[in-house]
């Protein structure tokens, strides 16, 4: 499927660069009708490789993060901490996640929270990155690619467990008030 995008932007590279060489030799019309037909090629190949894909491969570093508060509680603090870290919440195949970054000039970076009856959330973190790679390929956190977009990410979800853990604390606090008094 790849290849046919790259077929198609080679394909409207070198019709441009003819209707180039036809505007050079004095045949205009040829070399704007040559020129446009290649952008279309480009735009189209450009449009058709962002569209989403099926059947994405699912490489995520999962993590299990201990909350002691509500479940609405623990999606107000999640909200408001992605919100924070300019991260926005989209849809993501059939999951609501959070992004962050578009994936031109830095690796798009993914957060998905998923919050538990038993006092955890689940939290799936990986990239996406580079121009012309596959939107939806998946990059866990481990290993040395993308270390840097990989290292920003386990930073925010360790960030992430640390305000849960604070608000835990807290209402760890009350808990213990409430049976003294």
């Amino acid at each position: 499927m790849h290849i046919l995008f790259l077929l198609m932007y080679f394909i409207g590279i070198f019709l441009m660069g003819a209707g180039g060489f036809f505007l050079g030799m004095q045949n205009s019309t040829l070399g704007i009708i040559l020129g446009g037909v290649g952008l279309l090629f480009i735009i189209a190949g450009a449009f058709a490789s962002s569209l989403p894909r099926k059947n994405v491969k699912k490489k995520r570093t999962e993590f299990t993060l201990w909350c002691r508060c509500d479940k609405a509680k623990a999606q107000e603090i999640i909200d408001n901490f992605m919100r924070e870290k300019d991260y926005v919440a989209i849809k993501y195949g059939d999951e609501d996640v959070y992004k962050k970054g578009s994936g031109w000039w830095t690796a798009r970076k993914f957060i998905k929270c998923e919050i538990c009856d038993n006092n955890t959330m689940i939290v799936e973190g990986w990239i996406s990155a580079g121009i012309g790679n596959k939107p939806n390929t998946e990059i866990d956190l481990n290993g040395f690619y993308g270390a840097l977009p990989k290292n920003a990410v386990r930073g925010d979800i360790a960030e992430l467990e640390q305000r849960l853990r604070n608000i835990s604390e807290y209402y760890k606090k009350l808990e213990e008030e409430q049976i003294t008094n």
